[in-house]
């Protein structure tokens, strides 16, 4: 008998543990299968479109001929976009009760960025996000409530914008392909501010008095009193007019500088088109790269967008020159955001003082 063996107490059951792990070993296994499906299929429609475009060296020539200033303009624009959506969350938090400094917010969600396009989830940036915020001692349901609301003005103003774009651009409008995306993002953007109005006037009833006597309760007890504290937290939004206002105009303004992204690496490519229509394509863009198919909307953004500049006339093989340049800024953003993640974590690790074992 091995001396680990010796030490387990006489009730414990190597079967039992072995028959408790093996639920979770089988749901590590699915979702590991699962991600690499999702990296098959991104890689599948890069080259898929490869093929379709039938004229790679043209694609190449392309790429090589992208002018570098209109790329750098894309780049701080990406930038730009960052630092406005760090100022869109602080403002959240403060309408809370909770103030942190603009640089720290910044940071994280720059931090963010990076699991936005390097996992595969279009959620993977809020939660790093909302983990690391946790950390500076900052309560869960305060983090959540800050993020979802973050999220439905973006949705919201993302509709709005589909909606403008379906008024001023002719371009857009006289497109099926083009046109019924924003049609769809319009009604989304109603739902979205119905949503918003339900969840910040959503009202509570006091919590069951079992579960606040710390009594063993089930999971699903649980998730009810989650929600119920989630909700408390959101009717603090309720009233703060001016907040809200500048929350939605920051979100309006997020996209504005999302599309010049867009804009830049079309411009450099050499397609003259109106800003305009851009941000219609942008609006378009988004909304499918919403789908969860793919790591970071990898191959399903590239694809759109190569299949809309074909609706507008533009080659297969320059409009794939298109996505992989725009591929390429939010990656060299994004990498700042790994960076920037991994740097503040040896600061953590510097900071940390190892404990000593007392004799």
């Amino acid at each position: 008998m091995s001396k680990r063996s010796a030490e387990r107490p006489m009730w414990y059951d190597q079967g039992a543990v072995q028959r408790a792990e093996e639920p979770q070993h089988a749901s590590n296994m699915r979702q590991k299968l699962a991600t690499s499906l999702r990296y098959v299929v991104a890689a599948g429609i890069i080259v898929g479109l490869v093929l379709l475009c039938g004229n790679s060296g043209r694609t190449w020539q392309t790429l090589r001929s992208v002018e570098a200033g209109w790329a750098c303009y894309g780049v701080l624009a990406m930038c730009t976009a960052i630092f406005l959506g760090g100022l869109r969350w602080l403002l959240l938090l403060r309408a809370l009760g909770y103030r942190l400094r603009l640089w720290q917010l910044v940071q994280l969600w720059l931090a963010g960025f990076f699991f936005d396009n390097f996992l595969p989830s279009t959620v993977g940036g809020d939660i790093a996000r909302g983990y690391e915020l946790t950390r500076r001692r900052v309560p869960l349901t305060a983090v959540a409530a800050s993020l979802l609301v973050g999220r439905l003005f973006g949705l919201i103003s993302l509709g709005v914008w589909s909606g403008l774009v379906l008024l001023v651009s002719l371009t857009i409008r006289g497109s099926t392909t083009l046109s019924v995306p924003n049609v769809l993002g319009a009604c989304v953007a109603a739902g979205g501010t119905a949503l918003l109005v339900w969840a910040t006037h959503l009202g509570g009833s006091r919590r069951d008095a079992h579960y606040d006597t710390g009594a063993k309760v089930s999971w699903l007890t649980r998730i009810v009193a989650a929600v119920h504290d989630l909700a408390q937290t959101l009717r603090a939004y309720r009233g703060q007019t001016i907040t809200l206002s500048a929350v939605f105009g920051l979100s309006m303004l997020m996209w504005t500088v999302d599309a010049w992204v867009l804009f830049s690496c079309i411009r450099g490519a050499g397609i003259g088109m109106a800003y305009r229509d851009v941000i219609g394509l942008n609006t378009t863009l988004n909304w499918a790269a919403a789908v969860p198919v793919s790591i970071g909307g990898i191959g399903v953004q590239e694809c759109t967008l190569t299949m809309l500049l074909r609706e507008l006339g533009v080659a297969t093989s320059v409009g794939l020159a298109v996505g992989l340049t725009y591929r390429a800024v939010r990656w060299s953003v994004a990498l700042l955001g790994g960076l920037s993640l991994a740097l503040s974590a040896m600061q953590t690790a510097q900071h940390t003082v190892p404990s000593q074992e007392t004799s």
